[in-house]
């Protein structure tokens, strides 16, 4: 009895580790951070930002890779004192990407390489001294990519999960200036899938 207790146990758990993914369409959400190394963002030097992340996957029968939107808006805000000047630094961020993808691991977990191009791009950096502000630069001419790795789990239609990689590129604006988004990023993710 106990014999075949073991190899109904193991029978079960083989079958439920080879589960392969069936989702069409994969919803996500997430919170990410991105560990960009600016300095001439109005002058200021930033050292990373965070935010939001959405996600719309579609994986068809029969062809290997995934593909996708991604929208993220992310930013940072910070209050210093420059000696006896209050300094207020308020960045956003908003990004729309294609994204592709291919999970060479799609059972219970999941695991592979990820890609996104953007597509749609802007950023804002707002200064303000003592409460006055000194000036707002507008970046919106450009184009960053970015490369990584995503893993997780999924059990029945939803799923949890984290992607590490890099991004690169810069958007140009007003004048010239540039804002750099070269640097690793991190998102914690938690979908559903149909």
């Amino acid at each position: 009895m106990k014999k075949f207790s073991l190899i109904l146990l193991s029978v079960f758990a083989i079958s439920i580790f080879s589960l392969e993914s069936q989702a069409l369409l994969e919803v996500r959400a997430g919170y990410g951070l991105l560990t960009t190394d600016s300095e001439d963002v109005s002058g200021v030097e930033v050292k990373g930002l965070g935010g939001i992340t959405a996600d719309v996957l579609v994986s068809l029968p029969l062809v290997p890779i995934g593909f996708g939107v991604r929208y993220e808006t992310i930013g940072m805000k910070n209050d210093a004192n420059i000696g006896t000047v209050s300094t207020e630094i308020d960045i956003t961020y908003d990004r729309i990407s294609l994204v592709i993808n291919k999970r060479l691991i799609d059972m219970l977990i999941y695991a592979g390489p990820i890609a996104t191009i953007g597509v749609s791009e802007s950023a804002e950096a707002k200064v303000s001294l003592d409460g006055v502000s000194s000036g707002t630069g507008k970046y919106d001419d450009g184009m960053t990519f970015t490369v990584g790795a995503e893993a997780g789990a999924g059990l029945g239609l939803f799923s949890v999960g984290a992607e590490l990689g890099y991004q690169m590129g810069e958007l140009e604006g007003d004048g010239g200036a540039k804002f750099k988004t070269d640097g690793l990023y991190f998102k914690a993710m938690v979908g559903v899938g149909f």
